[in-house]
């Protein structure tokens, strides 16, 4: 029998930092994107541009129908064959690209919304689908493990948006204007990550029985995904049925921070090739694997999470200004999920990892109907702060549905009471932090810094953090 690949911490770490730059940087080109649209037009303005953007994008898992999650792992399993699994994907991707298009126009006329609204869907739509085709090449770059290839096409492509956006609103404040040029940001970081992966993976041909395999094998993840875009923007969906222009303007800034958050969260996807690998190899391998991954979300996650909640204030009116204050205590609701978010994006990899795609969508499904409910609920009498009650609960609840399949099966190899040392570092962080909840100006930093120090110290003392075993390449303390 073929033996497992040795599992190495540094390759992964190295892995995971470079998604973690590419996400992080992407996003935080992006959320400089959505800022200077909403400092240039207002609230109202910037609520439109929520509205049209927030139905385009519950698209966003569709426009590859899974395969962005099937090509790494035919990639990692055949590296030989990089060429002929992209170009057997891409074929597919593009005869869908149209019939996306037109599902989103028809979802906004089916809404009623109004002309405004209507005029942005095209513009987004179109963004919505070639983002979707930069993303299967950068699944290609993935499946490789050449992270920071990957990273740099995130770069660029967030990159170029942002400066055609900015000349956009440089020469008219029109949010319409800016995405027509956004689009055409999109379009051209296309061409430049084709031209990158066609030198790499060098495809020639296309096999028509391998895009049917593709095809039927993403489809499960692609109607998952369906579900998890449409999860990930209901709240936004239903409050533009009952609240105003504004109010959604307010509401999408507090969740642009939280989307920030989550791109690091996508750092998780590192541990695909690797546990895809080991799950029809090792079963002990990959249960070490998987409870290693864990861990290392926690950190992040946790941290993330407690820092954004309570300096909800400060970080409102440093980056969007003091028009947009009252969004504070929205993401002071949604700086809680953020835990649960990182959680619930690595469970999803390791799933898929596993071949168990069905767990997903059922899970995403019973969130799903738990979020549309309680938005339906809480939006008419709380407006964008119910909708935040209800994107915390349906986190919260797809977490404690996927980690009963996911830390199951292999038996968790994590000692008893692991999670204790999280406890104190959260009950550190959140002393430091306290006496700066309400803050609005740059002294909230003078709390900050101390007390991420302290919470990587309590974790580092704990083993939490083994820095003497990522140094000699052994696995983490806390695995038996």
């Amino acid at each position: 029998m073929e033996s497992a690949p040795v599992v190495g911490q540094q390759g992964l770490l190295r892995n995971m930092l470079w998604l973690l730059v590419g996400n992080l940087v992407a996003q935080v080109l992006a959320a400089a994107t959505g800022l200077l649209l909403a400092r240039v037009v207002g609230p109202h303005e910037y609520g439109l541009y929520a509205i049209a953007f927030s139905l385009a994008m519950a698209f966003t898992y569709t426009a590859l129908m899974g395969l962005d999650s099937i090509v790494p792992r035919e990639v990692a399993r055949n590296p030989g064959w990089a060429g002929r699994v992209t170009l057997s994907a891409l074929i597919p991707a593009l005869l869908w690209l149209p019939v996306l298009v037109l599902l989103i126009l028809g979802a906004g006329t089916a809404m009623g919304y109004s002309r405004e609204v209507r005029a942005l869907l095209l513009p987004a739509a179109l963004i919505t689908g070639i983002r979707g085709l930069v993303g299967l090449f950068r699944s290609v770059l993935r499946g490789l493990e050449r992270m920071e290839l990957d990273a740099a096409v995130q770069g660029l492509e967030t990159g170029l948006a942002l400066i055609a956006v900015g000349l956009a609103l440089l020469l008219s404040p029109s949010v319409q204007k800016a995405l027509w040029a956004m689009l055409s940001a999109e379009a051209l970081s296309l061409i430049l990550a084709g031209i990158w992966v066609g030198r790499l993976a060098r495809p020639i041909g296309w096999e028509a029985h391998l895009a049917r395999d593709m095809v039927v094998a993403a489809l499960p993840l692609g109607l998952t995904f369906t579900l998890v875009g449409l999860n990930m923007r209901v709240d936004t969906l239903v409050l533009s049925l009952f609240q105003p222009a504004r109010e959604v303007g307010l509401y999408n800034a507090a969740v642009s921070l939280v989307m920030l958050s989550r791109s690091v969260s996508l750092m998780a996807a590192a541990f695909l090739p690797r546990l895809s690998s080991l799950a029809q190899r090792d079963e002990a391998a990959f249960a070490r694997l998987r409870d290693q991954g864990l861990l290392w979300m926690l950190v992040p996650g946790i941290g993330i999470g407690v820092t954004m909640s309570l300096l909800s204030p400060f970080l409102m009116a440093l980056l969007y200004g003091t028009s947009f204050l009252s969004a504070a205590p929205i993401l002071r609701v949604l700086g809680v999920g953020t835990i649960a978010v990182f959680l619930n994006a690595y469970f999803w990899q390791v799933l898929i990892a596993r071949g168990e795609q069905g767990t997903i969508a059922r899970t995403t499904a019973a969130s799903l109907i738990l979020s549309f409910a309680l938005a339906t609920i809480l939006v008419p009498r709380w407006g964008a702060f119910g909708a935040a009650g209800a994107v915390l609960a349906r986190e919260v609840v797809q977490s404690a549905l996927l980690s009963q399949r996911v830390l199951g099966q292999p038996p968790l190899t994590l000692r008893r009471r692991f999670w204790v040392p999280f406890l104190g570092a959260v009950g550190v962080m959140v002393l430091a932090l306290w006496p700066a909840r309400e803050a609005t100006g740059l002294v909230a930093l003078a709390y900050l810094a101390p007390a991420l120090v302290a919470y990587l110290v309590v974790l580092t003392e704990s083993r939490i953090i083994p820095v003497k075993g990522l140094r000699q390449g052994a696995r983490a303390p806390f695995l038996r």
